[in-house]
């Protein structure tokens, strides 16, 4: 009988909701308290107290120590004229002045109301935070078995700093036995769980590796990327070993840049896996699965390292699994061996485990506690997997393996199925995990980890249903991990040393004349006519020779007085010589010294006055003695704001400047050298042979069409050798003919003052039987295709011998009148663009046969494009029929 009872979660899923409501509302209420600031910073106790909107100097500047300058209330009032600070400095108000240290100044004053600060207590600054440190304490962060950063599978809700990677290697095995064939268990109905008829206990073994990689390229994203292979082995399966290999899967991470309430960060996660099929290599379509989580992490730590170290996540997740379909085909090749009818028979339940098969989907509350400290992060997880039977999935009472039950049927033997109810929890995948990852390194290999957990399987151990995978007893799991930031700066260079003192002034030496030729190398008669890469040498001389540039020049190196011969030579012109004098030029002087200016004394102020030697007032004014104006840290800076000396004392005069030597240029002498251009030809040397034994073909007929359009011919000799002498530059066609062979074609490249040495090996006429090209009623049949460039119109090589036998068919049948070369094409690509390459490759055949002698009035090239093919389009092959060319006899005699 079938059961079509879907098992029910509405008590599981009341539960969650119920833990979930109070935990949301702690997220949202908890908050950080902020500290308040003081206004301002409060300088110490006994220094300068400004009264508020007077006289605030810039930091550094007039803050007078205890005992000086302290001038008592009423003077300090400079004469008209003197002492007048610029805008911003020391500006009092007329007949105040800085009340003594440790007053305060008087209220009323137009003061803005400040906060009242607690005796003996200072500001409190928060900590400074090194940024540095805090994105290497993200290194700890590392790939889970999906390869996003978290846990074992919980993710955190965050990720490593922005411009961080990671990757991960993590393997896992267990070993066990009586696991899933225990004959002294049953199920409701009291079948014994084994696997066989000889009820006989199990011994399995698994094995298996993930290999992940995380980077985190913005601080709100993270992709990761995970592959997964494993092998379980079963005394009782058949066969014994089942392995997955390659079962990929790729991710994106979107979560909060910033804490929430100081604690909580909140995120989404997908993720695609990829399933190999079953008996085959690559990816399987029908099984491709995703998931879906939302994520949410309270963190308890706080930046430098302050805070309790304890993480929470809490994932809730939906996984779409199609992985049923890897094994359909294999299911339903077994339904054929019954002759009940039935369209598939269900793979065992050792194959289920050792495959990764489920039937249904999954809603996966799971939850991780971690303790991050700096060296060892030791944690907890729980996680459960709630079937959601979303493809309809019906489980067979009679079809299932021996042992299994059904997720909405756990007593086969009840009267009433409908009433019977699933097997609950204990068939419902769930399993208890600790871990602890350690990071042992501090400076060098910071983000490096290793990693150790365990799996307690909780349920779906021992109770078997036929939707769902087994869960493992246990697991253990074992890898390293590496965390790479990008973005962390090299440590800070050394101190620069302090600077040398200056060196000596060096003496002046003038550098001696130099003398220089430079010259312009051009054709004769025509000066704009430059002549690029001429060799030039002086003779007589051992220096190396030089090159003109693009511009017909050179220059030369250092050359002393006298008269030079350059001799000049360049392709395609004659040798040549011309000359240069280069004259010594006259020695250079230095100007006289003159005597340096005497300074000028400064003007003394009157006694009394504010100014004479930075004091203030009469000799005896203190200010004068320990508190002149311009020291450091008294009354403006030491480079005398007020316009004085920082001393007072007359400074020396500036030292004048060195004389510069007198400039020197260099003699530079001008040549003209013309060069007279060669006649601009070349020449062709041709050899003809058998294409097929080498020798010679004597007597072979060449015939040439220059770049002029002009043709000529000449007879092999004996060695079937031909010279064509005197040829205009540029691009040549040959043609060779000869009794007994077919024409052949070729292209020469003639160049100035050159040989060019040509090949012509000419193919043997073949015989009827071995022809690939015959006239075959309306039609010159070929037997191979012309080949050409793909998505193109020019010839391969390998199609020369066809076309010089359709040529030599055409010259052999005059009756022939008119022939239309046909392109066609398959239907890849645009109607418009097939159109035209069909044109164009039926155009570049009729060049090709008209230059092998085929008289162009003949010959019509017109192009089908798509619209002819021979058959559909639907292979590859029956598309490289379609793409061909076609010689159709338009007019003949008869």
């Amino acid at each position: 009988m079938r059961t079509l009872e879907n098992a029910s979660f509405a008590e599981p899923l009341r539960l969650v909701a119920l833990t979930a409501l109070p935990m949301a509302f702690c997220l949202l209420v908890t908050a950080d308290a902020k500290a308040q600031q003081p206004f301002g910073p409060q300088p110490p106790p006994g220094q300068f107290q400004p009264q508020p909107g007077q006289f605030q100097p810039p930091p550094g500047q007039f803050q007078p120590a205890p005992g000086q300058f302290q001038p008592p209330p009423g003077q300090f009032q400079p004469a008209p004229g003197q002492f007048q600070p610029p805008p911003g400095q020391f500006q009092p108000a007329p007949g105040q002045l800085p009340p003594p240290p440790g007053q305060q100044p008087p209220a009323g004053q137009g003061a803005l109301p400040q906060e009242p600060q607690p005796p003996g207590e200072k500001a409190v600054e928060p900590p400074k935070v090194d940024e540095l440190e805090e994105r290497a304490r993200t290194l700890i962060e590392q790939p889970n078995t999906f390869g996003s950063t978290g846990l074992l599978r919980t993710s955190y809700a965050g990720s490593g700093a922005a411009g961080t990677f990671r990757v991960s290697f993590l393997s896992d095995f267990f070993s066990t036995s009586n696991f899933l064939c225990d004959p002294d268990l049953s199920t409701a109905a009291g079948q014994r769980i084994t696997c066989t008829r000889d009820n006989l206990a199990d011994s399995a073994s698994h094995v298996g590796a993930f290999f992940a990689l995380s980077a985190t390229p913005f601080s709100f994203l993270e992709a990761f990327a995970a592959i997964r292979t494993y092998a379980n082995s079963n005394d009782q399966g058949k066969p014994q070993l089942l392995q997955v290999l390659g079962d990929t899967n790729f991710g994106l991470k979107l979560f909060t840049p910033s804490r929430v309430g100081s604690y909580f960060s909140f995120g989404a996660e997908a993720q695609l896996f990829l399933l190999n099929g079953t008996g085959s290599v690559g990816v399987s379509g029908a099984g491709t699965s995703a998931f879906f989580r939302a994520l949410a992490s309270a963190d308890f730590r706080k930046p430098g390292g302050q805070g309790f170290p304890l993480r929470i996540n809490v994932n809730l997740g939906y996984k779409v699994d199609n992985s049923g379909q890897l094994v359909r085909e294999v299911e339903e090749g077994r339904a054929l061996e019954y002759r009940d009818g039935r369209e598939r028979q269900p793979i065992s339940r050792i194959e289920r485990f050792g495959l990764g098969i489920n039937r249904v989907d999954f809603f996966t509350p799971w939850i991780g506690v971690e303790l991050p400290f700096r060296f060892a992060q030791p944690y907890v997880e729980y996680t459960v997997d709630i079937p959601v039977n979303r493809q309809d999935y019906e489980c067979h009472t009679g079809w299932v393996s021996r042992g299994d039950v059904c997720l909405g049927l756990a007593d086969f033997s009840a009267d009433d199925p409908q009433t019977a109810g699933g097997p609950g929890y204990a068939a419902l995948p769930s399993r208890l995990t600790i871990g602890t990852r350690v990071t042992p390194f501090s400076k060098a290999f910071r983000g490096l980890s290793a990693h150790a957990a365990v799996d307690i399987g909780l349920s779906a151990t021992s109770v078997f249903i036929e939707e769902i995978a087994p869960q493992a007893p246990w697991t253990v799991y074992l890898g390293l991990a590496y965390a790479y930031d990008t973005k962390e700066p090299p440590p800070p260079p050394p101190p620069p040393p302090p600077p040398p003192p200056p060196p000596p002034p060096e003496p002046v030496i003038l550098p001696a004349p130099q003398s220089f030729v430079r010259g312009t190398v051009h054709e004769t008669n025509k000066p704009e006519a430059v002549i690029p890469d001429a060799i030039v040498s002086i003779e007589g001389s051992q220096d190396p020779p030089f090159a003109t540039s693009a511009g017909g020049t050179f220059l030369t190196r250092h050359l002393e007085p006298g008269t030079y011969t350059f001799s000049v030579r360049a392709p395609g012109y004659k040798p040549a010589t011309c000359q240069a004098t280069v004259v010594a030029p006259p020695p250079p002087t230095l100007p006289k010294a003159e005597p340096p200016a005497q300074p000028a004394q400064p003007a003394q102020p009157p006694a009394g006055q504010f100014g004479a030697q930075g004091q203030f007032g009469a000799p005896q004014a203190p200010f004068g003695a320990q508190g002149q104006f311009g020291a450091q840290g008294q009354f403006g800076a030491p480079q005398a704001p007020f316009g004085q000396p920082s001393t007072g004392l007359p400074q020396p005069p500036a030292p004048a400047p060195a004389t510069p030597p007198p400039q020197q240029g260099p003699a530079i002498v001008d040549v003209d050298c013309a060069l007279e251009a060669l006649p601009k030809i070349g020449a062709i040397a041709a050899v003809v042979r058998d294409a097929e034994t080498g020798e010679p073909i004597p007597a072979a007929v060449v015939r040439i069409v220059d770049a002029t359009g002009k043709e000529r011919t000449a007879t092999a000799d004996g060695k079937g050798a031909v010279t064509f002498r005197d040829l205009p530059l540029g691009a040549t066609k040959i043609r060779a003919e000869a009794a007994g062979f077919m024409n052949h074609v070729s292209d020469a490249d003639v160049r100035l003052n050159d040989e060019a040495k040509v090949a012509l090996a000419m193919n043997k006429r073949p015989a009827a039987r071995a022809a690939n090209v015959k006239v075959q009623g309306n039609e010159i049949k070929i037997s191979r295709q012309v080949h050409f460039e793909s998505d193109s119109a020019k010839i391969l090589g390998d199609s020369n011998t066809l076309l010089e036998e359709i040529a030599d068919v055409l010259q052999q049948s005059p009756k022939i009148r008119k022939v239309e070369i046909q392109g066609h094409t398959d239907n890849t690509g645009t109607r418009e663009r097939n159109q035209t390459l069909s044109e164009q490759r039926a155009q570049a055949v009729r060049t090709w046969l008209i230059a092998a002698g085929v008289d162009a009035s003949r010959l019509v090239a017109k192009g089908y494009g798509q619209d002819k093919p021979l058959g559909p389009n639907v292979t590859a092959a029956q598309r490289a029929k379609n793409r061909r060319v076609q010689l159709i006899i338009v007019e003949k005699d008869k």
